[in-house]
């Protein structure tokens, strides 16, 4: 079974390109057009690849959008994903010209936090501990925690950090 992934999407664009990919997923989610096939769930991100007219087979697409919004010029989904970001955004930079999306991924099973949004543009959050090492990932920045040994890395301001509502000593690192 996976550990879900809370990702945060924040995708720029033209707004004709955000405009679709929000109509895309409106039509889904009302019903009004169907999805992949009888077996693929109505918000799965997937569907939105395909609706593209993108082959679909050769990227890693386990997710599913839980809500969608769109506001002054920026798109803002919320998904789930299977055990951390999926190809969902690399699938929409490809597609669109001059779209940039920006994610941040949060999943506590594996310990695995990541961002590509290093200036803290969208998501200022920044991770800390005291033992972590810095994984590299599609052109993200993750860091693992890292029980019995410790690293020289300092990562402190590179990393986002968990949300103030979790337990303070839990997920420190």
């Amino acid at each position: 079974m996976a550990n879900w992934a809370q990702v945060g999407y924040r995708i720029e664009g033209k707004q004709k390109d955000l405009q679709e990919i929000y109509e895309l997923f409106g039509e889904f989610d009302k019903g009004e057009r169907k999805p992949f096939d009888e077996l693929s769930a109505k918000n799965w991100e997937g569907n939105i690849a395909w609706a593209l007219g993108e082959d679909i087979k050769d990227y890693y697409l386990r997710g599913f959008i839980q809500s969608c919004e769109i506001a002054k010029g920026l798109l803002t989904i919320e998904a789930e994903e299977a055990w951390g970001t999926s190809d969902f955004r690399h699938i929409l930079e490809k597609h669109y010209e001059d779209m940039k999306v920006y994610f941040i991924v949060e999943e506590e099973g594996n310990e695995v936090y990541a961002t590509n949004d290093s200036e803290g543009k969208y998501f200022s959050c920044r991770f800390v501990g005291t033992h972590v090492s810095m994984v590299h990932m599609s052109g993200s920045i993750s860091i693992r925690n890292r029980k019995h040994s410790s690293t020289s890395q300092n990562a402190w301001n590179l990393i986002p950090s968990p949300p103030s509502s979790w337990q303070h000593g839990r997920n420190a690192m």
